[in-house]
């Protein structure tokens, strides 16, 4: 709930997917009628299915391997840091096979036109 409300202060939320296991936390009452009243979409993966997750623990492997282990932060403000570059340079410079070989903001901008 704490990084809820703190992206809620940074601004806009209304229809941001914001995606989780079938925990306990995450499928309560509290928990979903928050997200309804600040007009987030709930996403949860299927009931054992490892899969669901497969795309961003691939990412967060790529973040600590191309970025967290190179860079070793010694503090949250480094990390945090560390972290910024690296989304930057994942959705803007990072080119990815997978998206014919441009990174995710050129690939999605050839997409719409």
């Amino acid at each position: 709930m704490t990084t809820l409300n703190e992206a809620i202060k940074k601004g806009d939320v209304s229809n941001i997917l914001i995606h989780s296991d079938q925990g306990n936390q995450f499928t309560s009452h509290e928990y979903t009628n928050y997200l309804q009243s600040n007009q987030m979409i709930k996403s949860m993966s299927r009931r054992g299915n490892c899969w669901d997750n497969a795309p961003i623990e691939s990412f967060f492997g790529r973040l600590k391997e191309e970025s967290v282990r190179i860079q070793k932060p010694r503090t949250i403000a480094q990390l945090y840091k560390t972290i910024e570059w690296y989304m930057n340079f994942y959705n803007n410079k990072r080119r990815q096979k997978g998206l014919g070989s441009k990174a995710p903001t050129q690939y999605q901008q050839s997409s719409a036109a």
